[in-house]
């Protein structure tokens, strides 16, 4: 599962950034390395 919302935050951040939300970004890459240390 981990894997899983590791890949889609890094969908989800790419839009995010296309659209210039900063804050929903920076909690979006925020979840990313959470879940990055929850599968290492």
């Amino acid at each position: 599962m981990a894997k899983f919302i590791q890949a889609q935050s890094l969908l989800l951040l790419e839009k995010l950034n296309e659209l210039d939300l900063d804050i929903e970004a920076d909690l979006c890459e925020a979840l990313h390395e959470d879940a990055e240390h929850l599968f290492s």
